[in-house]
């Protein structure tokens, strides 16, 4: 892995490697707090990120250590957020893409203090053994997912699936055995797994000294969380045999792997570090995601390969696995899983491309797929939020720009790795590997929405480019910038990302507070989130919900209004405030308020033309307030989704096949019967 350069002071050196520890413990925390539903995740984690880099630009910059050279890497890193940043700031609407900002700050500041901080050798183990614990961890969750199940997590589900249609595919893969560990979704799980495996079996390669230290690390880690774990949930309490088996293991291995480290053998090292190899691969069989084994096979065949200059070789596989897969094409020897995935991704990208071709250089702007998409997608397609590809993804929200930035950044991070690849080093050479199987998995799939994924990689990228840099002159950075700088850092998390932490606090103390019956404390702290984020809509129509179920429709009516001027071309929120405005109407009584009801959904309609139960939603209205010829002709285009419907693919959907032949049926039924009432006696 490389030697420090330079002495460091002992009070110097005790700095580092706590910035390394505490560094190590976030990013833990990050996958094991992870997934795409919990927004406010970003925001804290990010917090904890700029606190640690600013604290080590204040002062390491005095530091004798030596620290790794600005690289033309480190400028794409920074280029890349910068464009997001100024897409963001540029656009009206900066509440749509500040999630996915903050999640790519704090992949930015992981790359820096990953890079930085590993130029020291302890420091580099530290942040290698919290990587490796993190994958040890998520997949031994998994794995207890799979044969013992958590209550919780069905609970958890369940709740979420009571609007999914029963045989969907969104459905039918939650209740399956794939399993997804902290992660949520399981393709998301598998997207982490396939970017994390080959740098846990470049363990096998190192340093038998290194690798005995972060072997013995990532197991004590493992024992802390496991221990940590069994206080928060109730259901391991009745499974006491799972946590001394667990301790039972470590031990044995830990116990190895200290005998054969200070004997010096470094085969049977090899040995006690594979069951640490081994977990994170048979957690990803379980994920049963036939995308993420093909990237990570065709990468591990093939880079190697290129990274060894074995060219001809390389192309003559390369062209033997595309033949095979031209074959099964057109054979249509493709399984069925597949080929339906395939078809639904489709999709998106496709809906992602309209979107880019309406604005091609800057994009719709960061974080606008999941409004836009109901507008653009086709009328068989799933519903979703995310593009399912990286770069179509990029390409629709930031254009060219964005895109080219990324794409930039990846390859001069290769570039720098592949000099110390050639070298054979492990580190740099696993690095390479993940980076490439993350832009081939993410092509098609959701990889670069997933925090847990995007932050990793970014932490693999800068301790292989520090790595790779190790043998080249460095130098130590001028206190006259590094205090300055780090003080910027602060101050720029201090009025920027704080304000949106509080916020967002109050957010979940009010979901807290109405979760446990009180309605006055939860509608005290989300007007606390509104009054210092008033220009987000999902605050208001938090807002409004809580209202109406208070029974204030009025007040509920004024912040669904905000919501949805705010939230302008989200289906959604012009959807809750057509529904307030029809329950105020007591079933089309008050004129006025239907009236507001019907012109409302029909904004729901343009920004998701698709949407059967908003048409159907619309038909009613037009006949219970005595439009029939308008609520015949709704219902009839309503006839026409719900036809095709019946007959679509499976996909992520709010009803069941079964319920859509019904929801046809009446439909049938009442077309005829309001057609019957106006034919002229």
């Amino acid at each position: 892995m490389g030697k420090t350069r330079g002495a460091t002071p002992q009070g110097d050196d005790v700095l580092l490697l706590t910035l390394s520890i505490l560094f190590g413990i976030v990013l833990v925390a990050r996958v094991l707090w992870c997934g795409v539903l919990y927004p406010e995740s970003n925001t804290f984690i990010l917090l904890l990120l700029a606190l640690l880099i600013s604290a080590e630009l204040i002062f390491c910059a005095r530091m004798p250590a030596a620290r790794p050279r600005f690289s033309m890497t480190d400028g794409c890193m920074l280029l890349y957020f910068l464009v997001l940043l100024s897409q963001s700031a540029l656009r009206g609407h900066r509440w749509q893409g500040m999630d996915f900002l903050f999640q790519s700050a704090g992949c930015t500041a992981a790359y820096f203090l990953a890079k930085r901080l590993s130029v020291a050798r302890r420091a580099r183990i530290i942040i290698s053994t919290a990587l490796i614990a993190g994958a040890v961890i998520v997949s031994l969750y998994g794995l207890y997912q799979a044969f013992w199940g958590l209550g919780e997590t069905r609970v958890m589900l369940g709740d979420l699936l009571k609007t999914r249609a029963g045989d969907s595919a969104f459905v039918s893969r939650a209740f399956s055995l794939a399993i997804s560990s902290t992660f949520f979704f399981p393709n998301a799980l598998a997207g982490y797994l396939v970017i994390v495996v080959p740098f846990v079996v470049s363990l096998l390669f190192w340093k038998r000294e290194e690798s005995q230290i972060a072997a013995i690390g990532c197991c004590l880690c493992t024992l802390a969380v496991a221990s940590v774990a069994w206080g928060f949930f109730s259901d391991l309490y009745g499974k006491p045999l799972i946590l001394v088996s667990l301790y039972a293991v470590i031990i044995v291995v830990v116990s190895g792997l200290k005998i054969t480290g200070d004997r010096g053998s470094t085969p049977w090292m090899s040995v006690f570090c594979v069951p640490l190899c081994a977990l994170p691969l048979w957690a990803l069989s379980l994920t049963s995601s036939e995308g993420a084994w093909l990237s990570l096979g065709v990468c591990a065949l093939l880079v190697p390969l290129f990274l060894l200059g074995k060219w001809r070789l390389a192309c003559i596989v390369l062209l033997a696995m595309t033949a095979g897969a031209s074959v099964m094409l057109c054979a249509g020897m493709i399984p069925f899983g597949l080929k339906d995935s395939l078809g639904a991704r489709y999709d998106y990208w496709s809906a992602a491309l309209r979107i880019w071709r309406e604005n091609p250089l800057l994009g719709a702007g960061v974080g606008s797929f999941a409004g836009l998409y109901p507008r653009f997608r086709g009328p068989l397609s799933e519903e979703g939020r995310l593009a399912h590809s990286s770069y179509l993804g990029l390409g629709a929200e930031t254009g060219l720009i964005g895109l080219g930035a990324f794409l930039c950044l990846w390859i001069f991070c290769l570039a720098s790795l592949w000099r110390a690849a050639r070298r054979r080093e492990p580190v740099p050479f696993a690095v390479a590997v993940s980076i490439i199987v993350f832009l081939i998995h993410g092509a098609g799939d959701v990889d670069i929405s997933v925090p847990g994924i995007t932050m990793t990689l970014w932490t693999l990228a800068g301790l292989g480019t520090a790595v790779s840099l190790a043998g080249f002159p460095a130098r130590r950075m001028s206190s006259l910038i590094g205090f300055p700088l780090g003080v910027a850092i602060l101050f720029a998390a201090w009025s920027l990302v704080l304000p949106h932490a509080r916020a967002e606090w109050h957010r979940l103390n009010a979901s807290r507070a109405e979760g446990a019956g009180m309605g006055a404390v939860a509608l005290e702290e989300i007007s606390t989130a509104v009054s210092m984020e008033s220009d987000n809509p999902s605050y208001w129509n938090v807002m409004g919900e809580m209202l109406e179920r208070d029974g204030r429709t009025g007040k509920a009516l004024e912040a669904y209004k905000k919501a949805a001027e705010r939230g302008e071309g989200i289906a959604a929120y012009q959807f809750r405030l057509a529904a307030c405005h029809w329950r105020a109407s007591r079933g089309g009584a008050d004129t006025m308020n239907a009236r507001a009801a019907i012109v409302g959904i029909r904004k729901a309609l343009v920004c998701n033309p698709y949407d059967v139960d908003y048409r159907l939603l619309l038909a009613y209205w037009h006949e219970k307030t005595g439009m029939k010829g308008r609520a015949v002709q709704e219902y009839r285009e309503a006839l026409g989704l719900l036809q095709n419907l019946c007959t679509a693919p499976k996909r992520i959907r709010r009803h069941t096949q079964e319920n859509y032949q019904t929801l046809e049926k009446l439909v049938r039924g009442r077309v005829a019967a309001l057609t019957q009432q106006e034919k002229p006696r």
